[in-house]
């Protein structure tokens, strides 16, 4: 995965996990190797909700003005969300380009610097093009909630049309209150982890669609911005700033951790759960994703963990 995302095969044979768990060639890169954290939910509400967040009905986004009542159908609804993620992530990466700049010249770590492959061959701090590479790493936290929320609106509005687009968008601001047997049904729909081939793929759709969109970005020096996904204090913190979700999540709840299916979603058991994981482009992920297994401690002997690891590396 190091490789495909443009480090060379030698160096990506090298690679540590610094830091929680961010994947990299050791001592090869700049100081942003893991330099932020985007919040995916977020980004589909403003696409269901007119650009406005749900718990405060502030407008953020100009970019959309429409709600889930205007798309046509499931494909222009998709369509709006890719086209706000890479909006919002393009000006994150102009973001982060000025703070490059920014390190080179006020925080040139010379220490650090003499210890960054080819920066005394090219006389360069690591964040002035010194680095052998200039990769921003992030992650999208949340993504498994967006998959199953856009798995339930193609489901419960788009094919079947059990709701209509106005009254899931008036649960949604209402937190579901008033809408009981409504949430109860989004979420008994597969999600992501319960080793539904449909939902999985549409899991699959986002995390693609975030990797396409980090791919897409050239760092002042030529690098790339590579996916590292996991949740840390995130999933509780996002979760917060975030809305009600059309897979049943009330407001305020904490989002997905990493690449994990969200709690409770795993109703297939362990087994069933890494099928769905395997299924993911993990090979995407050049920096890493993360993902929480749970076991009863009962359980957790070398003659279920082993076989579980093996089944887990065995499917890629």
């Amino acid at each position: 995965a190091l490789h495909r995302a443009g480090v060379a095969l030698a160096d990506a044979r090298h690679w540590t996990a610094g830091g929680c768990m961010e994947v990299s060639p050791q001592g090869c890169n700049c100081d942003l190797l893991f330099s932020f954290a985007h919040n995916v939910a977020r980004t589909l509400e403003l696409v269901l909700n007119g650009g406005c967040l749900l718990l405060t009905g502030e407008r953020v986004s100009t970019a959309h003005q429409r709600t889930l009542v205007d798309y046509a159908g499931f494909d222009e609804l998709y369509a709006a969300f890719e086209a706000e993620l890479a909006r919002e992530l393009r000006v994150l990466f102009q973001r982060l380009d000025i703070y490059l700049d920014t390190y080179a010249q006020f925080r040139p770590s010379f220490l650090l610097s003499s210890m960054v492959h080819d920066c005394l061959e090219r006389g360069r701090n690591l964040n002035a093009g010194g680095a052998r590479y200039t990769n921003y790493g992030g992650s999208g936290v949340g993504i498994p909630n967006v998959g199953d929320s856009l798995y339930a609106l193609q489901q419960a509005v788009f094919q079947s049309g059990r709701y209509t687009a106005a009254e899931v968008l008036a649960a949604l601001r209402a937190d579901f209150s008033g809408y009981t047997p409504m949430r109860a049904y989004l979420d008994t729909l597969p999600k992501y982890g319960a080793d539904n081939e449909a939902a999985d793929a549409m899991t699959d759709r986002v995390l693609r669609t975030f990797a396409a969109c980090l791919a897409a970005h050239r760092t002042p020096h030529g690098g790339t911005v590579v996916p590292i996904i996991l949740g840390f204090v995130w999933v509780v913190t996002f979760g917060e700033q975030t809305g009600a979700t059309p897979d049943g999540r009330r407001a305020g709840r904490p989002l997905a951790h990493g690449l994990s299916p969200q709690s409770g979603a795993a109703r297939d058991g362990l087994t069933g759960a890494i099928r769905s994981a395997t299924r993911l482009s993990l090979e995407r992920v050049g920096g890493g994703g993360a993902m929480m297994w749970d076991l009863d401690p009962a359980w957790a002997t070398p003659a279920t963990v082993i076989p579980l690891l093996r089944t887990f590396t065995g499917r890629g």
